[in-house]
């Protein structure tokens, strides 16, 4: 891709100005292009990992919904552009409310892949013993939640892409008080 000779073309303002580059209506195509393709890389590798992990525990695999991708990722925007971790205000779809994960990364060259966003909310199976909600543990059970059928995902960064923030919505949401036993089994 020829996207960094875009950085190249300068235009210099006033003296008392920065200099910006200038962004062609083909760069900001191209940018755009990019950026879909690797949001939508992120959620099959978010979705793929869930299914893989929800079979080892008799759950149906996920399905992917674009009204749910955009949800999510526009509250992992919210995430990233006031650089906050905390669960939005009961998310709905279909006026149901959706189940959600929230996932974090900061440092230097922040770089997301969907398996491991999933991995971190899977690894909480480690502290499950037994059935019903826990802090320690909601993510993993909303992971392989059995009565859940459809996901959608979202990533963001910060301004200064030093933290990154991602976003699961579940339809239905999983996570509900007396239905443990039925919708997390710990092996098949």
């Amino acid at each position: 891709m020829e996207a960094s000779k875009s950085h190249s073309k300068w235009s210099t303002c006033d003296a008392k100005y920065a200099s910006f580059p200038q962004i062609t209506e083909d760069d900001l195509r191209a940018l755009t292009i990019v950026l879909a393709d690797n949001a939508q890389t992120l959620r099959q590798q978010i979705l793929n990992k869930h299914n893989e992990y929800r079979q080892q525990h008799c759950a149906p695999n996920l399905k992917l919904n674009d009204d749910i991708n955009k949800i999510a990722q526009a509250y992992a925007q919210h995430l990233a552009d006031t650089d906050t971790f905390e669960h939005s205000d009961n998310p709905t779809y279909k006026d149901q409310p959706l189940g959600e994960n929230l996932w974090m990364m900061g440092g230097s060259g922040t770089a997301v892949d969907g398996t491991q966003v999933t991995d971190s909310w899977y690894n909480e199976i480690k502290d499950y013993t037994t059935p019903g909600f826990s802090d320690s543990t909601g993510h993993f059970t909303q992971v392989v939640w059995k009565d859940s059928e459809e996901i959608g995902a979202g990533c963001a960064y910060t301004s200064d892409k030093s933290k990154a923030y991602c976003v699961a919505n579940y339809y239905p949401a999983g996570n509900w008080d007396g239905e443990y036993q039925t919708n997390v089994k710990l092996a098949c």
